[in-house]
């Protein structure tokens, strides 16, 4: 057992890390051509590109591996790396499977807060973040990590739970749920299902078409989506002001962003807004 795994595995058995990699490995299970042509299809979109050939491409909080897969069939050469032992045997098995004994593609154990393996990382012409930042226990520090891996001119990718008024309940209950057991989770995640079916049906919308239909923005499944928000502990939040504040300061520019709307919307939401940042020194 390496260092990180220790480590990750005594944050989980003490309460203070959820264990995201359960849920990419019910993913996996459900993962095929079409999730993955829309993954390619989603970056593509965001990056204002049709093709990531001859590119490098860092993935940072690799989770199952899609996204990783995603910039790789799309011609990018990438590095994927997630701190929990999960997700890094996720994005492994994804790897083997479409890319056995590809030098290409690269996957590894560490985290984003530890500075001495950032620092043995080159820098990318596209550096990838969703939905992983706000969970390490740091998130500025891990932000300031990752810029340092774009190059000049190079673009960082990011998606970060948005600020509310109940940050401070959400922090306690996402402790409180990764340290319950599976029958309270399970109760939960129940109560929160039959909250959005409610909000749908309130405001007319289909719940059950949403749930068909899920994938093709999110790529998860809805219910494991449901498990992974709840428990989705250590967590921190930022508005989009603060946000863009913060890359303006370290020499970024935004490009692009999609802001999560309030309620409920077409779908149920993430919680995150997505930017593009290009870095301009």
């Amino acid at each position: 057992m390496d260092g990180n795994d220790f480590l990750f595995k005594n944050e989980v058995e003490t309460g203070n890390r959820f264990k995201f990699g359960e849920n990419w490995i019910e993913f996996l299970k459900i993962l095929n051509d079409t999730r993955i042509k829309e993954s390619e299809t989603t970056l593509c979109q965001m990056l204002d590109v049709n093709s990531l050939k001859d590119k490098y491409f860092l993935d940072i909080g690799s989770g199952s591996g899609l996204h990783s897969l995603a910039a790789r069939n799309l011609g990018a050469n990438v590095l994927s790396f997630d701190y929990d032992t999960d997700s890094v045997n996720c994005t492994i098995y994804l790897k083997n499977k479409y890319y056995p004994n590809d030098a290409s593609w690269i996957v590894k154990q560490a985290s984003v807060l530890e500075k001495k393996f950032m620092d043995t990382l080159p820098q990318f012409d596209y550096v990838y973040s969703w939905g992983v930042l706000h969970h390490t226990g740091n998130m500025y520090t891990s932000i300031s990590y990752s810029m340092e891996k774009v190059k000049p001119n190079g673009f960082f990718y990011i998606a970060l739970y948005r600020k509310t008024i109940f940050d401070n309940f959400w922090k306690w209950f996402k402790k409180y749920y990764t340290r319950s057991g599976k029958r309270t989770q399970h109760f939960f995640q129940n109560i929160w299902a039959i909250k959005i079916r409610l909000a749908f049906f309130v405001k007319r919308k289909d719940f059950n078409k949403m749930i068909k239909e899920y994938h093709t923005e999110r790529g998860m499944n809805f219910f494991n989506d449901i498990h992974d928000w709840l428990g989705g502990y250590p967590y921190e939040a930022i508005t989009p002001a603060e946000c863009r504040l913060f890359f303006e300061k370290n020499s970024f520019k935004l490009i692009k962003q999609n802001i999560v709307k309030e309620g409920v919307s077409k779908s149920f939401s993430s919680g995150c807004d997505e930017y593009l940042f290009q870095k301009i020194t």
